[in-house]
């Protein structure tokens, strides 16, 4: 299906994000939607709550899972919250699996949720597995939705990489320069992963994980974030949808645009291009939407260079 007539039916990408306190949950979602700024919060009903009235009901120890969290930048996207369960125990747990449940009801695919996102920061205090979290992957029944853990915090492991280094010989500078890869390589066949995925204790396993280091900083890479959550989906709708909506990753646009449009134009028996270029450029725009509406030059230009690789090409193509 084309992507724009995807978020015409569908509209947003509907995220829950879970995460004890310090997570680094609020940095991640303002960086995939590339802004500083707070979260619009919306009710259930879709009434915009006051910042006053909820940090009123923070205070209070109140928390409603419910509220949708949409920022101004990317309003394709609307998040969920869910805290941590080390402070909220039985109840906070039972809100969010009874969350989940009536999400997974709704007979329209946009009132469910399409991905969860589960942060586990790495820094010193806190790198073991809470109870939490392992209820979480033991007892709740997330169906077919995609989910992903976050491991944040991650360059917290490069210091405990660096003494490593230090211990062995390296010296300061190779120390410091090797310490990334050490921690990563370290991590990939640690008790963490091991326990994620092979335990007995975790009987549902995240479909994937990422490591997110130096989340604070503005070069910070989150296109492996957006990459990674698109190859967890199983449903190619609500992969379009993502692919589409985010923005934190162009080759990523790029890369499902090429693959999933060209194909269709071409007829394989007569290796000819069955369309205009501009309907071409048009199909390939739909997956660029926050591109496609405010740069209508660069798609005309690339429509003079599509048409000149074609023209090119190895291949009898006719463009009409």
């Amino acid at each position: 299906m084309d992507p724009s007539k995807i978020k015409q039916r569908i509209g947003r990408f509907r995220i829950l994000v879970i995460g004890r306190a310090n997570a680094g949950k609020t940095t991640i979602l303002q960086r995939v939607c590339n802004t500083r700024e707070n979260p619009e919060i919306y009710d259930s009903a879709g009434k915009k709550i006051d910042p006053k009235v909820l940090m009123a009901s923070t205070e209070r120890g109140e928390h409603d899972i419910e509220n949708e969290m949409v920022f101004r930048n990317n309003p394709g996207f609307v998040f969920h919250d869910s805290r941590g369960f080390e402070a909220g125990g039985e109840s906070e747990f039972d809100k969010m699996k009874a969350f989940i449940a009536s999400r997974s009801k709704k007979t329209k695919l946009k009132d469910q949720l399409h991905a969860i996102w589960y942060c586990i920061p790495m820094d010193e205090a806190s790198r073991s597995f809470t109870e939490g979290e392992i209820k979480f992957f033991s007892q709740c029944d997330t169906g077919s939705i995609a989910v992903m853990v976050l491991f944040t915090k991650f360059d917290a492991l490069y210091d405990v990489s660096y003494a490593e280094l230090k211990s062995k010989g390296a010296s300061m500078e190779e120390a410091e320069e090797l310490a990334p890869k050490h921690a990563e390589e370290s991590f990939a066949i640690g008790t963490q992963l091991k326990f994620l995925y092979h335990s007995k204790d975790i009987r549902r396993p995240p479909k994937r994980h990422i490591c997110l280091p130096n989340m604070d900083k503005d070069d910070a890479d989150w296109g492996p974030l957006m990459e990674c959550t698109a190859g967890t989906m199983d449903n190619e709708v609500l992969q379009q949808l993502f692919v589409s909506t985010q923005q934190a990753n162009l080759e990523l646009c790029m890369k499902y645009g090429v693959e999933r449009t060209l194909p269709g134009f071409f007829d394989i028996t007569k290796t000819t291009a069955s369309y205009k270029a501009h309907e071409i450029i048009a199909r390939l725009g739909a997956w660029f939407p926050h591109i496609w509406a405010v740069s209508v030059l660069t798609l005309l230009g690339a429509r003079a260079m599509l048409i000149e690789v074609l023209a090119h090409s190895s291949q009898h193509v006719s463009v009409l």
